[in-house]
């Protein structure tokens, strides 16, 4: 994957918030989204979307470009637990947390068996959307046609 693939997709996710939200059936409900980046420099960990809900549940997003189906090995869900740990910490929120992948292509059904996992898939996030290729990112409505997958993951 290129870099500027990634930054690419993450902007165009960012570019749709509303839209991610209505996916997320959580556009009724008051909220505010911002990102993250830890206050640690020797842990440099950052969120891509924070979206503080008014039900006191905070979405960690994380933006996931692959040109398949994105996996989630056991290196990447301890990372994933140490930055809601970070995230808990540095904040000293007391609101509930899900983390929300949202990929191009969705995710393999591989999770750690201490993970509880929802998936929800929508294969249409821009309803005008047509065509799009994995290799190129164009940042214009008529010509790009996702696949999201948002995963909630729910901690034991």
């Amino acid at each position: 994957m290129l870099i500027w693939q990634g930054f690419s997709f993450e902007l165009l996710c960012l570019l749709h918030l509303e839209q991610l939200k209505y996916k997320l059936h959580i556009d009724v409900i008051s909220n505010h989204s911002s990102s993250w980046r830890s206050s640690d420099p020797d842990n440099p960990a950052q969120i891509d979307l924070v979206i503080e809900r008014g039900d006191r549940i905070i979405n960690l997003c994380e933006m996931k470009f692959a040109s398949s189906p994105y996996t989630i090995d056991k290196d990447y869900e301890m990372r994933l637990r140490e930055r809601i740990g970070l995230f808990v910490h540095q904040t000293h929120t007391r609101c509930g947390i899900h983390i929300t992948m949202v990929t191009t292509f969705g995710t393999v059904p591989n999770f750690c068996q201490k993970l509880k996992a929802l998936a929800l898939a929508w294969f249409s996030l821009i309803p005008s959307a047509r065509t799009w290729s994995p290799n190129s990112i164009i940042a214009t409505e008529s010509s790009i046609s996702l696949s999201v997958t948002f995963i909630l993951l729910c901690f034991d």
